[in-house]
C-alpha cells in the first residue's frame, strides 16, 4: 500500500501538550474512543519529550477472542513506516555514496530499457522519491507466499514482476531522474537491490546490523510474520499475514518502544535525514516528509499495509514526537486523534 503524504485541507497550527502526564491522560480517554469509531482492536501509542519516553498499549492483539492485551512490546507491522527507517541507515552506507549512480552497483541493470537516462538515478533521489520511477505501493503476498520471505533473489524477482504478487510489482524508469516528486515503494524495493549487492548481505541482516542494533530496536525486523498483533480490515475482521519481499519499503514489523527510539533519534538529529536547503519537490527529504507552519518544523510519515496503520510524528524544534501503531484499516481515526493534541 502507498504510505503517502499526511493530507490536510488546510493549513495547521501548532499546539504544544502542556506537559506530557496531561497529555498520557487525554490519550488514554480518546484514544479508546478513536478505536471503537473506527473498528481497530488494538494500538500501541509512544510519546516523546525531551528524554522522557510513555508507551500504552490499548485493545487486543485479534478481535473475536484469541488475542493478547496489546502492550509496548507488541509488534505490528508499520508499513510504509520502513522508509524512514531504512533512510536513516542509507544514508550513511559509505559503499553506496547517496549521490552515485545506482547503475554502479548493480549489474546487469534489472530494469527494462527506458528513454530516460538511468545512470541519473541516485540513493539520494530514490530516499525522495525523485528519481523517476513507479510502483507507488504494494499489496503484500498472501502468507507463505512464494518469493515473499526476503533474499537477493526475491528482491530481484520483485523489481522484474515476478515475485509473488506478479507481474503488479516490476518497476520501470517512466520519467526523468530529479525533475519531480513521484512517490515510488518500488524506488526504495531498487535500493534494497543495490544495498544487498554491495554489501553481500541479504536487506534484513544489513538494517539489523547498520540500522536497528545501533538504534537498541531490539524488538524490531525487516521481516515477514514477525509481528505478534493482527491485522484487520476497515469492518474490525481480521486479515490474512500479507508477506512482503519489499522489505525496505513496507517490510518492518516493530513495536511501540522500539520506534520511539526511533523517534527520539529523529529529534536528536533531524538534519540526518531533513538536512537543511535540502528539502526536495513534494515536501519529501530523506524518507521524511517535512513541513513548516507556525514556524514549527514537523517530520511525518504514514504506514500503510493491508490491515495496519501507522503515523510517526516528530517536532525537533519543540523536542516532542509521537508514534501511532494500529492492527486495523481504520487506524488513521486514531493517528488523527493523537495528532489533534499537537496540530489544531
Amino acid at each position: 500500500m502507498v504510505g503517502a503524504a499526511i493530507w490536510r485541507p488546510w493549513a495547521p497550527s501548532f499546539r504544544e501538550p502542556r506537559d506530557l502526564p496531561s497529555l498520557a491522560a487525554r490519550l488514554q480517554r480518546d484514544v479508546p474512543r478513536a478505536m471503537r469509531s473506527a473498528h481497530v482492536p488494538g494500538v500501541a501509542v509512544a510519546v516523546v519529550r525531551g528524554g522522557e519516553v510513555w508507551t500504552r498499549g490499548f485493545g487486543t492483539t485479534r478481535a473475536g477472542g484469541g488475542g493478547a492485551p496489546v502492550t509496548e512490546r507488541t509488534r505490528f507491522q508499520v508499513g510504509s513506516l520502513s522508509k524512514p527507517v531504512t533512510a536513516w541507515g542509507a544514508v550513511a552506507l559509505t559503499e553506496l555514496p547517496l549521490d552515485a549512480p545506482l547503475t554502479s552497483a548493480l549489474r546487469p541493470w534489472p530494469l527494462p530499457p527506458s528513454r530516460f537516462a538511468a545512470n541519473e538515478i541516485t540513493p539520494r533521489r530514490i530516499l525522495s522519491h525523485t528519481a523517476g520511477l513507479d510502483v507507488p505501493g504494494y499489496l503484500g503476498a498472501p502468507p507463505d507466499g512464494e518469493g515473499a520471505r526476503g533474499g537477493a533473489a526475491a528482491t530481484l524477482a520483485s523489481l522484474r514482476g515476478q515475485g509473488a504478487e506478479g507481474p503488479a510489482t516490476a518497476v520501470h524508469l517512466v520519467d526523468r531522474p530529479g525533475a519531480r516528486y513521484r512517490y515510488s515503494g518500488g524506488g526504495y524495493t531498487l535500493l534494497q537491490a543495490a544495498i544487498e549487492a554491495r554489501t553481500g548481505l541479504d536487506f534484513a541482516a544489513w538494517a539489523r546490523r547498520d540500522v536497528l542494533a545501533p538504534l537498541a530496536m531490539d524488538d524490531s525486523a525487516f521481516a515477514p510474520l514477525a509481528a505478534s498483533a493482527t491485522g484487520h480490515d476497515a469492518a474490525g475482521r481480521p486479515v490474512p499475514a500479507y508477506e512482503y519481499a519489499e522489505l525496505a519499503a513496507a517490510g518492518l514489523t516493530s513495536d511501540a518502544r522500539d520506534m520511539a527510539r526511533f523517534a527520539a533519534a529523529l529529534l536528536r538529529r533531524p538534519a540526518r535525514l531533513a538536512p537543511p536547503q535540502r528539502t526536495e519537490s513534494g515536501g519529501y527529504a530523506l524518507g521524511i516528509h517535512v513541513d513548516r507552519f507556525d514556524g514549527v518544523l514537523r517530520l511525518s510519515h504514514e504506514g500503510v499495509n493491508r490491515g495496519w496503520h501507522a503515523r510517526l510524528l516528530a517536532y525537533p524544534e519543540r523536542g516532542w514526537a509521537a508514534v501511532v501503531l494500529t492492527n486495523g484499516d481504520g487506524g488513521e481515526a486514531v493517528a488523527d486523534a493523537v495528532e489533534a493534541e499537537f496540530e489544531s
